[in-house]
């Protein structure tokens, strides 16, 4: 790469101001945090971006792309502000990157266990400018907003707590999960509680069912029980919806190994 009187960087095959070469130096240069107005960087008076910026006026050119010279002059203002590289942008104030990151996080089903995570995702977006809200990909807001409306039609009124006392199960048991629930509504509803056996390929392999009619301002105990191979690798998932029709969760999913 050879830096020529017109302040332009030539890429040794055809001899063009191509503003992708030049930015290509530049970033370059902003990494290695070099000073651009050190009198060794400049010739016959021009510094080395002046040769781009000769440029601006043919947006026409095929040699000129705009993104790719903000990257690289971005890059330059970087080093000499004594700030991180253009490949680490951890110093941008009010960065998405943690707003993005919160995001990708949320669970697929929400329930109440959820709601203070999920505000604290919503905070984190809340506090983002409008135009930083808007340089977020479409399906990452879905997502927060699907999150929301999820916690929104959760059944306040239901109480769940999982009382299975193991973490874990060995190959050969008579695996048994088991939930409370507390209705604290003016009226019966219906839960289901599902255990199904996936093995170590997450194969669907069997499943059981305990259904129950938990009348008002009372509470029940679900248990599943669900025998285990005595050989192979496998996982066992519970889930606590509505009913197996609706398929609507009312708790967060329950995951155990099997040993």
């Amino acid at each position: 790469m050879h830096k020529r009187m017109e302040a332009f960087f030539w890429g040794g095959k055809e001899y063009i101001n191509n503003a992708w070469t030049n930015a290509q130096v530049y970033m370059t240069l902003g990494m290695a945090k070099v000073n651009i107005f050190d009198k060794k960087y400049i010739k016959c008076g021009k510094t080395v971006i002046d040769g781009v910026l000769d440029v601006v006026p043919e947006v026409t050119s095929s040699w000129y792309e705009p993104t790719q010279i903000c990257r690289g002059i971005d890059s330059l203002i970087r080093a000499y502000e004594g700030r991180n590289s253009i490949f680490d942008c951890t110093d941008v104030k009010e960065s998405t990157i943690p707003v993005n990151d919160a995001i990708s996080a949320l669970p697929v089903i929400i329930t109440s266990d959820n709601k203070d995570q999920v505000d604290a995702v919503q905070a984190l977006y809340d506090s983002l400018s409008d135009a930083k809200k808007a340089s977020l990909k479409e399906s990452t807001k879905a997502k927060l907003a699907a999150a929301q409306d999820a916690l929104n039609n959760v059944d306040k009124a239901l109480k769940i707590s999982n009382l299975t006392d193991k973490k874990e199960f060995k190959l050969g048991d008579n695996a048994k999960v088991s939930v409370k629930v507390e209705n604290n509504s003016d009226k019966d509803k219906e839960v289901s509680l599902i255990v199904e056996l996936y093995d170590g390929s997450n194969k669907f392999i069997k499943y059981v069912c305990s259904n129950k009619t938990i009348k008002k301002a009372q509470s029940a105990i679900l248990d599943g029980i669900i025998k285990l191979p005595e050989q192979g690798t496998y996982n066992l998932k519970a889930f606590v919806w509505d009913s197996l029709e609706n398929m609507s969760p009312l708790f967060n999913e329950i995951d155990m190994p099997v040993k």
